[in-house]
Order: C-alpha cells, then sequence, then structure tokens
C-alpha cells in the first residue's frame, strides 16, 4: 500500500518544480508549508498569489505541477477549464490518510459524478489508470447504500446494490481487482483496498473531509484524473500542505499525464 514515506522519498529524488497558490493576505501557512517542504528537499516551490498566474506556469509548463493551496476551489476550476479548454467536468480522486495510517484514494468527490452506472464506472477506471501510473497495483473496494439483507425492501437501494455487483463484475472483466463491500468502508481499508470507490461524488466527498475532520485522519490532497498536467486540490480545511507539495513532486517528476 502507498505510503507517505515512499511518497517523500521519491520526492526528494526527482525534486519537481511546484508551484502552489497563497493569497496575499492569508498565506502564512502556505507559506509555511512551502518553507518546509523546500528545508526538506521535496520540491522547487514557487508561490503564486493569483490562480490564473498559476494556471497559465502550468499550462506553459515553467513549473511541472500545482497544487491550489489556499485559492478558492471556484476560481481555480473556473480558471483551469478556461486555461486548458477542458469540455468535460473536472474529476478527481483524494489520497487521504485513515487514522490508523493507512493510505488510500477515495473516489469519486466531485458532487456532479457517480450519478449514473456509466459515468461511476469512467471515473473508477480513470482512476485506476491514475493509481497504476504511480506503479501501484490498484485495488479496489466498491462501497454502495445497502446491505445483502435489506435487498427486496427498497427499490432505489437495490438499484444500488445491483449496480456495485455490475461494477464488480465489469472491472473484474478488465483485469482490475475489485470487491463489493456494500456499506462495510472499515472491511475495505483492514483488507487494504487502496482505493475506494463510494456510492456518488456527494458521498466521496463527505467521506473524504470526515476522515480529516473527525476520524482523526489527514487529507493529503485530490489530483484532477482527466487534466493533460498534475494539478493536486487541497481542502479548505488544510493548514498544512507539505505532503501534498511531496506527491505533486512525484507526479510532476514523473511527467505523469493522466
Amino acid at each position: 500500500m502507498l505510503s507517505m514515506i515512499d511518497i517523500k522519498s521519491s520526492a526528494r529524488k526527482r525534486r519537481a518544480r511546484v508551484g502552489i497558490g497563497a493569497l496575499p493576505d492569508n498565506g502564512k501557512d502556505v507559506l509555511r508549508s512551502v518553507e518546509i517542504a523546500e528545508e526538506n528537499g521535496y520540491a522547487e516551490v514557487i508561490v503564486f498569489d493569483a490562480v490564473q498566474d498559476l494556471m497559465v506556469a502550468l499550462r506553459d509548463n515553467y513549473i511541472d505541477a500545482a497544487v491550489k493551496g489556499n485559492f478558492a476551489p471556484i476560481s481555480a476550476y473556473d480558471s483551469i477549464t478556461e486555461t486548458f479548454r477542458i469540455q468535460e467536468r473536472i474529476e478527481r480522486i483524494a489520497l487521504v490518510q485513515t487514522s490508523d495510517g493507512d493510505y488510500i484514494f477515495i473516489g469519486p468527490v466531485d458532487p456532479h459524478s457517480g450519478r449514473t452506472y456509466r459515468d461511476r464506472l469512467e471515473v473508477t477506471r480513470r482512476g485506476v489508470r491514475f493509481i497504476s501510473s504511480l506503479d501501484e497495483r490498484p485495488s479496489v473496494g466498491i462501497l454502495s447504500v445497502g446491505h445483502p439483507d435489506i435487498m427486496g425492501r427498497d427499490a432505489n437501494i437495490d438499484k444500488w446494490m445491483e449496480e456495485a455487483e455490475k461494477l464488480v463484475k465489469e472491472l473484474k472483466k478488465d483485469g482490475i481487482e475489485a470487491k463489493n463491500y456494500y456499506m462495510d468502508m472499515e472491511a475495505a481499508v483492514e483488507e487494504d483496498r487502496n482505493f475506494i470507490v463510494m456510492p456518488d461524488g456527494v458521498s466521496g466527498n463527505a467521506a473524504f473531509q470526515s476522515l480529516a475532520i473527525l476520524g482523526g485522519g489527514a487529507a493529503i490532497g485530490a489530483p484532477i484524473i482527466n487534466l493533460p498536467r498534475v494539478f493536486i486540490d487541497t481542502p479548505s480545511i488544510t493548514k498544512d500542505y507539505v505532503d501534498a507539495i511531496a506527491f505533486a513532486s512525484v507526479l510532476g517528476g514523473a511527467r505523469h499525464v493522466a
């Protein structure tokens, strides 16, 4: 399973040029994280105080990777869409640390994602390709909103569970290791699944933030998986960006293309 020790070790070897956003009047936490990241040799970090400047630098290869920092999410997404002329919706999966110290990906984490079976399958496949690009073997745990013993009690819940089974079968046909855990995320983590696929983006985002806020874990960041450059989104609650910078350095140093 992916570990932050491995990420930081790889970041020191690659030491990519990483850009990060810091609002001029509220950038203290970002600047402190930049100082720590550079002291540890994770990256050469360039701080931007305007979101459009960060995106242009990323597009024009002035930097190898970008971290949102404390820029506002909507302005960052709008700038990404405009700068890279993205026609489709932005898709992310999130890297989180559990309270037990395990590092896993959760997806989808965008409110618009996973609303249909086909959409959920596509996000899962993109996430699998992304994890594979890290030289990690994807092991997928599928979650749904019900348990087998309540089948037949609610048509909507039945549909969710049937689609979860269908998703597992489709992934296995692709040669991907996958299992349906119904509602049992704890079992999925205990069995070392490194990619937890939530029922939809709303529940994924809630799980992502809950692990960091209430569960004693940490939200490292959420890479965009349908962008031709490396961009790590960071949640608004973040005060420490060091791990996100290291992760971006690893991806940028590898010249990852999602």
